[in-house]
């Protein structure tokens, strides 16, 4: 496949159909978000995996060809082209992604040779936009946060520098601390200032006190007040008042914040597939393990409340239980408001990273537990049928229930042995009859066997394989800490640039409906927020430093070039000089 990549022919347009080929089959799994363009209050999304229309300007035809380069290898052109697109910092980043998916896509293939040229093409690529961005701070500081932020299209992906490198998690790029600084701008609705208090004095004191309340930092305060507001009637509700022939206040009051957190998500959900609305686009939206945590706790708890509307006695101890897990994924919800704080945030991320490995070991772990399970189950209650079923009393749950308590040193000997008679039955008309009855286990030497086996397997290896692995992690992720933080951190600043706290925007939304009227908004989306242009000379400076890094790259590679010859010059003059020695030694002698 990569031979065929590699060496499409001659024919110009089977340079491009190869082109296109490697970059839409890469980048289609690959497109996360939307393109969205950041206006002030509004922001309108469309979709950023679009097929570009066939045109003939020069930069696309740059593009074809940068492709070409790309796709057939040629990286020395690739660099040159690169530094004269029409926005490089972006394309260094598209470039950058493509070459991770290319990597990716060598490593399912098994072609190592590729792995490693794809690689450093990627970081390559991704230093080149960064020192793009490192400049542009450096010399003008006051267009860099628009050149971040700025649409550009490359191969019809259209997007901002800032927003395509949080879709595609390149830290490097979405933490560096120009972005860092753009992003703290953003969060405390103006620039030169870095606590919390500079931000009251700043906005309470020498400006106009009204900014406070349009700055994303107080939007994340007010919102994590409410949804603690809401924890605790929750809390107090499902403790003492879950009774299916009223439905307390309590949680009307958190269904109204569910309703109102709901409807600023689908909000969002809105902008970002905007005209080119797709069932993809929602499941590539929601492809985050904070927005999965929140659409199933909306699930549960509107499937929760709704149960519990119905005032259907039987189904009480179900709505509880539904109820009882939606609390503990709102629990869970408050983690995301700590990546704003850098000592919880880190510690956050640590646990998120660590979940990966703690999925893993569990996957393992339970083929170990349905071998030990069956084997017990079979071997201590043989020949077990039951003619009444009851999915509490199901089974399936006593074939685990002994294999996973052991991995924790509950041992259950007495049952494995046979000598826990208590609270038990023989008379196999009662167990084979009454799914809840107890039924006493047999003696059986094999499952007592098999429980050693398995408890030294689990207990001695895979739980000393699962630390050692939470140990990898934390020194992986301790050393990239700061990084990953800025990285999480500035998507929730993101995500809420334009978030009204839930259930103050069910009051003001509407009234915001009301005094613009929904079409003088949709048209003011189209008409009166656009993105700001980014000047000729704007372009320029970055073409400027991309040249700039090109020839830096030059001049490295021509120095290492002469370092080696250098190096060859040396081994040969001394080889020839060992050589000349010996075979006057041999003279002499």
């Amino acid at each position: 496949m990569f031979e065929t990549f590699t060496n499409p022919g001659n024919n110009a347009k089977d340079y491009k159909a190869a082109a296109e080929s490697v970059h839409y089959t890469l980048l289609k799994g690959s497109c996360l978000m939307s393109s969205c363009f950041n206006i002030g209050g509004t922001k309108c999304c469309m979709p950023c995996c679009v097929k570009p229309k066939e045109t003939k300007d020069t930069e696309t035809r740059n593009s074809d060809i940068l492709l070409k380069y790309m796709v057939t290898g040629d990286y020395d052109r690739l660099g040159i082209l690169w530094s004269n697109c029409d926005t490089p910092m972006y394309t260094a980043l598209i470039v950058s992604r493509t070459m991770r998916a290319l990597s990716e896509l060598a490593v399912e293939m098994a072609e190592d040779k590729w792995v490693e040229t794809f690689k450093e093409q990627e970081q390559l690529f991704s230093n080149r936009a960064i020192f793009i961005l490192e400049k542009l701070s450096e010399e003008f500081p006051d267009t860099t946060a628009k050149a971040l932020t700025h649409d550009s299209e490359v191969w019809g992906i259209k997007d901002s520098p800032i927003h395509f490198s949080k879709t595609f998690a390149m830290e490097e790029f979405s933490a560096h601390s120009v972005a860092h600084k753009d992003a703290n701008c953003t969060l405390y609705g103006a620039k030169q200032i870095n606590t919390f208090w500079d931000f009251i004095h700043r906005h309470a004191i020498t400006e106009t006190s009204t900014k406070i309340f349009s700055a994303p930092l107080t939007r994340i305060i007010v919102n994590l007040i409410l949804h603690i507001a809401a924890l605790v009637c929750y809390s107090v509700f499902l403790i003492t008042d879950v009774r299916m022939e009223t439905i307390s206040s309590l949680i009307i009051v958190v269904f109204v914040f569910v309703i109102g957190d709901l409807y600023e998500e689908l909000k969002f959900l809105k902008r970002r597939v905007w005209k080119h609305f797709s069932f993809k686009m929602i499941l590539l939206h929601f492809n985050d393990i904070w927005r999965s945590m929140d659409l199933i706790f909306w699930i549960l708890f509107l499937i929760g409340f709704f149960m519990h509307a119905s005032k259907i006695e039987e189904l009480y101890l179900h709505t509880r239980r539904i109820y009882s897990v939606a609390l503990f994924l709102m629990f869970m919800r408050l983690l995301k408001m700590m990546l704003m704080i850098r000592s919880l945030g880190i510690m956050v991320i640590m646990v998120k990273e660590m979940l990966k490995d703690l999925l893993k070991f569990l996957m393992v772990a339970s083929v170990f537990m349905f071998a030990a399970g069956i084997i017990y189950h079979a071997n201590i209650y043989p020949n077990h049928t039951y003619s009444a079923f009851s999915f509490d009393n199901w089974r399936f749950w006593q074939l685990l229930k002994i294999p996973y308590w052991q991995i924790y040193g509950e041992l259950y000997l007495d049952t494995l042995e046979g000598s826990d008679g208590t609270d038990c039955t023989n008379n196999e008309t009662i167990w084979s009859t009454d799914p809840t009855a107890e039924r006493c286990s047999e003696y059986d030497w094999l499952a007592i066997f098999i429980a050693a086996v398995y408890m030294m397997l689990v207990n001695w290896l895979l739980l000393n394989i699962v630390i050692a692995m939470f140990s990898s992690q934390y020194e992986r992720v301790h050393s990239t800490s700061e990084q990953k933080w800025r990285h999480h951190r500035n998507i929730v600043v993101t995500d809420y640039q334009h978030r009204i706290p839930s259930p103050i925007n069910l009051i003001i939304r509407p009234i915001k409906i009301l005094i613009i009227g929904c079409v003088v908004g949709a048209n003011a989306c189209a008409r009166k927020h656009e993105t700001p242009e980014l000047s000729t000379q704007d372009l320029d400076n970055q073409r400027k430093f991309a040249k700039t890094r090109i020839e830096e790259e030059e001049q490295l590679m021509k120095g290492e070039r002469r370092k080696t010859q250098t190096e060859h010059i040396q081994i040969s003059f001394r080889q020839s000089r060992k050589q000349r020695t010996t075979t006057l030694k041999q003279n002499i002698n």
